[in-house]
């Protein structure tokens, strides 16, 4: 959702791309046809390279449709994208399949596609409880890579406990060294002309987001 509010705000006006290559799941949650909907920027998306239906890992996903994900032919198309991208003036958002973590294939995970992409990574993190030890994991994992943070987002749909996430953030800050570049509490079951109505005029009011990933 987050990418949504994103190219909501700013794909039109700073021809901003996005594409998540690998998605899992039933067609009724595919993130390319909500970010879509939301933004009504068909021109400006690029379609999955990869879809499964089952919603786990994608290494799982694949294997129980008796197929695999070609790494190397993940890697040579998102270099075309963005070589064609970056000669037209034009960034790319790329949305992931699960945390840094998950298995990709039998020997690769989504951060070694991040290492090897060599983009800055945008870190969304929960405002609720447990937030700081999932946070804090995920940032070692790229601290150990030497892959660069952008900075991190908070985000919550409906009700949060704000001293909660007060501290949490703080506490994420002081100890990553990253910047927290906004926070966004998400009204709950907006329609998708609200949710859109909603990125323009709240989401990233500072634009702290916009300038982090350009």
């Amino acid at each position: 959702m987050v990418s949504s509010a994103i190219m909501a705000k700013y794909g039109g006006s700073h021809f901003l791309h996005y594409w998540k290559p690998i998605q899992t799941g039933p067609k009724e949650d595919f993130d390319y046809d909500k970010v879509l909907e939301i933004s009504q920027l068909p021109n400006q998306l690029i379609p999955n390279l990869y879809e499964f239906a089952y919603p786990a890992a994608p290494d799982f996903s694949g294997r129980l449709e008796g197929k695999s994900i070609d790494y190397r032919h993940l890697l040579n198309v998102t270099q075309d994208h963005l070589k064609y991208l970056k000669s037209n003036n034009f960034s790319l958002l790329i949305e992931q399949a699960g945390g840094v973590l998950v298995p990709i294939t039998q020997e690769k995970q989504n951060i070694d596609f991040i290492q090897d992409v060599g983009l800055p990574v945008l870190l969304v993190v929960s405002m609720h409880l447990g937030t700081i030890n999932h946070s804090l994991l995920t940032w070692e994992s790229l601290k150990a890579r030497r892959i660069p943070i952008a900075g991190f987002v908070g985000w919550s749909v409906g009700e949060f406990d704000k001293p909660i996430w007060k501290d949490s953030a703080e506490t994420l800050e002081r100890i990553t060294g990253l910047k927290m570049l906004g926070e966004s509490n998400l009204p709950a079951k907006l329609q998708v002309n609200e949710f859109r109505l909603w990125a323009k005029e709240k989401f990233d009011p500072q634009f702290t987001i916009l300038h982090a990933i350009q």
